[in-house]
């Protein structure tokens, strides 16, 4: 392993971060692979899985940064955990190359979508930094995710630089028309499905949402001074709204800084106005139960109000954020319970709500929950019409982390052909259509409401029907040609 293998692995990690949003740089996840695979040509297993790690340290470091405003801690074990995940490809792909070169290049993509997915489950699972997630401004691009979701797009991202290393890494005039043909297939496909995907009529009935961005400091906001104020923010903010036409009211990620079915004052205000406004009223909250030890175990929930009705249907979030709101395998080894790096300690739900209003039935995945594919599409099957996700990103300031938090439920939107309505605390709020277009969105650290029209549509999709049919796929690619390279000499 020389300076050359190192300085490749560093230019790779650049290229990686800076394809991600806010930059509208999605372009260069066409060739941010190359080179890494260049740097992993002729590596030992132990090589292959070092230079793999600084790969991972680096692309998680340019993208996940902010996270060390809420947990420096918890940002520099993300780094480390999620290291190993692209020090497993790099060890596995110099361990196939080191057998046959061949087996090695067609097996990258396969191997590279195994481990997103290995990423998107288990007590470590963040998805947030797949490959995919670089091109949402491209919609003509990813419209194919309603039939292969966004890890088909990966897999097709990983094919683009494994297309693009095979052209340069040993040149000739036959390579590269070879590589220029398939570029141009690889290319044209898409952009001629997603041009007759967007040309296409919605059909479906429309609904109003008004999104309320209370822009409350998310470390004020639990003072216990300022409590009452933070409730009186939103109870003028609903206000102040032009309630015509409206279906349903939404306030961001624990928007009430209480538990809110404990708060009497807070919970009768907000029923009375549901009352007085015949409109539905979602917000963030906390909630807790006590156990038969007499502890208490803690939710972060998103809870409907409806007119008329003084019950409060909740969901509790179902998946934590690791290193901020849980640990990791705290649950198997209790040590890691009394371990305080800053995180929250919150229990995740254990069931799928579908809320129900007059105008439709919708999911809240509350935050970091939009990042999950199969979640989403799990509601869906179950009957969500729309997506209702809730936030506070208030937590990360100005940085990145709105930003590709935001650009995400554009995949969400796309794969099962619904329309998005995102709350966030201090934003981004917006609206999405079915076809991943924001319709209207608000800007970074202002107090506002937004309202729009959102369009549904009565299209299943292939994705909703059949699910993670490209991840299965590369996992049982990946699982043989481990076998085979355990069976076989070179």
């Amino acid at each position: 392993m020389n300076k050359k293998s190192i300085l490749l692995i560093i230019f790779s990690g650049i290229l990686f971060g800076l394809a991600f949003p806010p930059l509208q740089l999605g372009f260069l996840a066409y060739f941010a692979l190359i080179p890494l695979l260049f740097a992993l040509a002729n590596k030992t297993k132990g090589q292959g899985f070092i230079l793999g790690y600084l790969f991972g340290l680096i692309r998680t470091l340019l993208l996940i940064w902010w996270v060390s405003i809420v947990t420096f801690w918890g940002m520099i074990g993300a780094c480390i955990l999620l290291g190993v995940f692209t020090g497993f490809f790099g060890m596995v792909y110099s361990w196939i190359y080191g057998k046959n070169k061949t087996v090695a290049f067609f097996s990258v993509p396969f191997l590279w979508v195994a481990m997103e997915y290995a990423l998107s489950v288990g007590e470590i699972s963040f998805p947030w930094l797949n490959i995919a997630y670089s091109q949402s401004y491209y919609l003509p691009l990813i419209q194919f995710a309603d039939i292969l979701g966004s890890l088909g797009v990966s897999f097709w991202l990983v094919i683009i630089n494994l297309v693009i290393f095979y052209a340069i890494s040993k040149f000739s005039l036959k390579r590269l028309v070879l590589a220029v043909i398939l570029l141009i297939l690889l290319f044209g496909f898409p952009l001629y499905y997603g041009y007759q995907e967007m040309q296409r009529e919605l059909e479906g009935e429309s609904l109003r949402i008004a999104l309320l961005q209370g822009n409350v400091d998310p470390y004020r906001k639990w003072d216990k001074e300022f409590k009452a104020r933070n409730m009186e923010i939103y109870l003028e903010m609903i206000g102040e709204l032009d309630k015509s036409g409206l279906d349903l009211i939404v306030l961001p990620e624990t928007a009430t800084a209480s538990y809110i079915a404990h708060d009497r004052r807070f919970r009768r205000r907000l029923h009375e106005l549901t009352d007085s406004l015949n409109i539905p009223i979602l917000t963030g909250t906390l909630d807790y139960k006590a156990k038969s030890d007499g502890q208490n175990i803690y939710y972060n929930a998103s809870a409907l109000f409806l007119p008329r009705s003084r019950i409060i249907k909740f969901f509790y979030k179902t998946i934590l954020v690791p290193f901020s709101e849980h640990l990791p395998f705290e649950e198997q080894l209790r040590v890691l319970k009394k371990i305080d790096a800053g995180q929250g300690n919150f229990t995740p739900g254990n069931k799928l709500v579908v809320f129900e209003i007059p105008a439709g039935r919708f999911c809240t995945p509350i935050c970091f929950e939009a990042a999950f594919e199969d979640l989403i599409r799990e509601f869906v099957n179950r009957g969500a019409e729309f997506m209702v996700t809730i936030t506070n990103d208030g937590w990360f300031g100005v940085s990145s982390g709105p930003y590709q938090h935001a650009r995400i439920s554009v995949f969400r939107a796309i794969e099962n052909r619904i329309p998005v309505a995102r709350a966030a605390n201090t934003g981004i709020s917006l609206f999405i259509d079915p076809l991943g277009r924001v319709l209207k969105a608000s800007k970074l650290n202002e107090k506002t409401a937004i309202i729009a029209d959102i369009p549904t549509t009565d299209k299943t999709t292939f994705f909703t029907r059949h699910g993670q049919i490209v991840p299965w796929i590369s996992v049982l690619y990946a699982q043989c040609v481990l076998l085979w390279a355990l069976l076989f000499k070179k």
